[in-house]
């Protein structure tokens, strides 16, 4: 684990989180961007999180550092104990965003585990409209603090220069304390894993609508992996205004 600051008076904080699972080489390339500038933002903090999971370019090294904030608190499995280290070093008042990358067919999703006035100030800089609530949580390194975004690029929309700039703009924006870009924002609200027994087509899109159940799938597997078919969503909001 790495964490650098740039340590210089600032109203707001923000840390940027990399590499929770180390096969994901999109957040190396963030934490490498902002580190050679990281001068320019003052209030700014990043975090290289599973490095030995780097090492082997695997998701993780024992279990999914992703669903390990709430669990095995006292286990000696290695990415149980880099949770803990993980919560002792971020400020619980800094802004997190936490960069990952999946097989979305859109450029990118936000997840949420809450919808307060703190998450909502995040959005309204994240030029990406769908927005997952996720309030079970799941463990998740985003459900341990109040102001909270996880970012879930594509991985070949990764690949195109632009969207580190991108993020650049989101960063300094919440800096800045400015928050006007992008308030519309379509939600969609977790109700539970995707029952194994729905069928889901193949090559489907994020949030497929399952007619039957007006319902939507995020992460929809045609075939389940794992025992894992996808996130069952309700939509709360269309084209929601955010306040």
């Amino acid at each position: 684990m790495k964490f650098i600051q740039n340590n210089s008076i600032s109203k707001v904080k923000v840390t940027l989180v990399c590499c929770v699972h180390g096969n994901e080489k999109f957040g190396k390339k963030v934490f490498d961007y902002f580190l050679l500038k990281l001068e320019k933002f003052p209030g700014l903090s990043l975090l290289l999180a599973n490095e030995e999971a780097m090492k082997i370019n695997r998701r993780f090294v024992d279990i999914d550092l992703n669903r390990s904030f709430t669990s095995h608190k006292n286990s000696k499995l290695h990415e149980a104990v880099l949770a803990e280290k993980i919560k002792k070093v971020i400020d619980p008042h800094s802004i997190i965003i936490d960069i990952h990358t999946t097989k979305t067919r859109l450029k990118a999703i936000s997840i949420v585990t809450n919808l307060t006035t703190d998450t909502k100030k995040i959005l309204k800089v994240v030029p990406y409209k769908e927005v997952a609530y996720m309030k079970q949580g799941f463990g998740s390194l985003i459900s341990q603090y109040q102001s909270a975004v996880s970012l879930e690029y594509n991985r070949d929309y990764v690949k195109q220069k632009a969207v580190l700039k991108k993020l650049e703009v989101i960063v300094t924006s919440l800096l800045d304390n400015k928050n006007d870009h992008h308030r519309y924002k379509t939600i969609y609200k977790s109700i539970g894993i995707l029952p194994l027994g729905i069928k889901i087509p193949k090559k489907p899109k994020d949030f497929y609508h399952l007619a039957e159940r007006d319902t939507y799938v995020l992460f929809p597997r045609h075939r389940a992996v794992k025992g894992f078919k996808g996130f069952e969503m309700k939509k709360v909001s269309n084209h929601l205004y955010l306040k």
